[in-house]
């Protein structure tokens, strides 16, 4: 019994095509435009936090304007690290860890006593943001066939759009609540929630 095996060279491109569409890549295009707008919700909630927490971090004008660029701060400050951690360790290894640090930063700033103390976790999830930003435009074109990776991306960043919905609806619903909780080292607001 004697088979002829032919080696038959495929390109990326080929391979993704003859793999098809299907639930992985709208898995991916929501896992995608979920990351992209976790990465929106950190530039923009610094503008519905400020007028809440203005008393309880008293904040100056000054202070104010600080707090608003530090995420930005982070972001350009991390953006180098992150594209070469993202080239060389892998899309889906910043994603994680930078995503999951990112969580942490937003737990710790809930508690944060004073305001150089959010300001500086403010820079970190900036920091920590970047692989969403970086990795996760790519990573979706890497795993979408070539006739469908336009609407792969659109779809993706149609996704911020509503989360920019979501920031202003939570934001809303959450920060103009009057209930404190008294913790021994700070009193917990409804901004520290949101």
């Amino acid at each position: 019994l004697k088979q002829d095996k032919k080696s038959t060279d495929v390109d990326f491109e080929e391979a993704l095509e003859k793999t098809g569409y299907g639930r992985f890549n709208w898995l991916t295009i929501l896992q995608c435009g979920l990351t992209t707008s976790a990465s929106l919700v950190g530039s923009t909630d610094v503008s519905y936090l400020l007028p809440a927490a203005e008393c309880d971090l008293q904040l100056t004008s000054q202070d104010k304007g600080f707090l608003s660029s530090a995420y930005f701060i982070g972001t350009i400050a991390g953006s180098y690290v992150a594209g070469l951690l993202a080239d060389t360790m892998g899309r889906r290894y910043v994603l994680v860890r930078g995503l999951s640090l990112n969580v942490l930063m937003y737990v710790l700033a809930t508690f944060t006593p004073n305001f150089w103390t959010f300001c500086v976790l403010k820079v970190i999830s900036g920091a920590m943001t970047c692989p969403a930003m970086i990795a996760t435009i790519p990573f979706l074109g890497e795993v979408t066939p070539v006739k469908r990776r336009s609407q792969a991306l659109l779809m993706m960043s149609s996704m911020k759009t509503i989360c920019t919905f979501y920031c202003a609806l939570i934001g809303w619903l959450i920060l103009q609540a009057t209930w404190k909780l008294d913790l021994w080292f700070i009193i917990f607001t409804p901004w520290r929630l949101f």
